[in-house]
């Protein structure tokens, strides 16, 4: 199978990376605009309007960066069913409906789904169109699927020596002015206090990685999106995930001390992670189970897969 896809210019998605990974692992011929988010080759625009002929169908990916924007104009020369894969937050555009959405949103979760939230445009020509950050009501509409981030190779740590498990919870954010970060932080610092061993910081992406990779608890809580790489992250290394509940549809989902650990309130947060904090080993343990439900449903091999059931190819 060949598929055209139109990718963000350079610009990191991890969408983008999760599906165009997805798609060489299932053996596609990715004819892409853009290196960039695991592409491995790109073509002139007369190659991609050429192989256009012969194509299955066309992935258009959304792009926060706009300087460049990704090539849509390529749209207008072809013949085929476009695939629209939004990887956006609070809006379509991936910016803000207002300078006050972000704080709104810390009081009113429902804020996170702001104001043009569907790219109308895109939905009007697609025949399909796959959302990173779906909710509930965003189905209603018939084109619309769920596709959160998935596992990616780079991140993966498995058929290595073990990494022995040397602390107990991690809980490093780069900001935290989203979601319950702020007050997960100030939790996990006071429970340090106390003497168990928690590692807070913020820290270099190789140093957070092998830190992840050491740890038997990772702190999650809502960044940007419900769903955000650290998750992913986390469960493909072992890693027991403690996460702010997502409000968005998740397929194949993970389930609440059985893959993961979820929270909700200030008092959900303290008396889980108090409880696990004196049963380790179970932690562990859902940290075992939550790897194998990722390694089996979630991976970019994986999200691919769904994908093409969903659009019956």
């Amino acid at each position: 199978m060949k598929i055209i896809a139109i990718t963000p210019h350079f610009k990191h998605d991890f969408l983008a990376a999760t599906v165009i990974e997805g798609l060489y692992r299932n053996g596609i011929q990715v004819i892409a605009t853009d290196y960039g988010n695991n592409v491995e080759r790109v073509y002139k625009d007369s190659e991609i309007l050429s192989h256009s002929k012969n194509a299955s169908c066309v992935f258009v990916f959304s792009s926060k960066k706009v300087d460049p924007p990704p090539k849509y104009y390529l749209l207008d020369d072809m013949d085929l069913p476009i695939v629209y894969i939004d990887g956006s937050e609070w809006t379509h555009t991936y910016h803000y409906d207002s300078p006050h959405q972000q704080s709104e949103s810390l009081l009113a979760p429902s804020r996170r789904r702001g104001d043009n939230w569907i790219n109308k445009e895109m939905y009007d020509r697609c025949k399909w169109y796959f959302k990173r950050e779906c909710y509930a009501q965003d189905m209603k509409a018939k084109k619309i699927h769920p596709l959160p981030f998935g596992v990616v190779s780079q991140n993966l740590h498995i058929g290595y020596q073990p990494i022995p498990k040397m602390i107990d919870v991690l809980c490093a954010f780069g900001q935290i002015q989203t979601g319950m970060r702020a007050l997960v932080s100030k939790l996990c610092r006071e429970y340090r206090e106390l003497g168990f061993n928690i590692v807070i910081g913020n820290y270099p992406y190789d140093v957070y990685i092998h830190k992840m990779k050491e740890s038997s608890i990772v702190v999650d809580a809502w960044g940007s999106g419900d769903c955000n790489a650290r998750f992913y992250e986390a469960v493909a290394n072992g890693a027991c995930i403690m996460h702010q509940k997502p409000n968005i549809i998740i397929p194949e989902p993970f389930i609440d001390d059985v893959h993961c650990i979820e929270y909700s309130t200030e008092r959900d947060f303290c008396s889980k992670i108090q409880y696990y904090l004196d049963h380790m080993e179970e932690a562990r343990s859902i940290g075992k189970a939550g790897q194998r439900h990722a390694l089996q449903y979630h991976t970019s091999k994986a999200r691919v897969e769904y994908m093409f059931r969903k659009m019956k190819l």
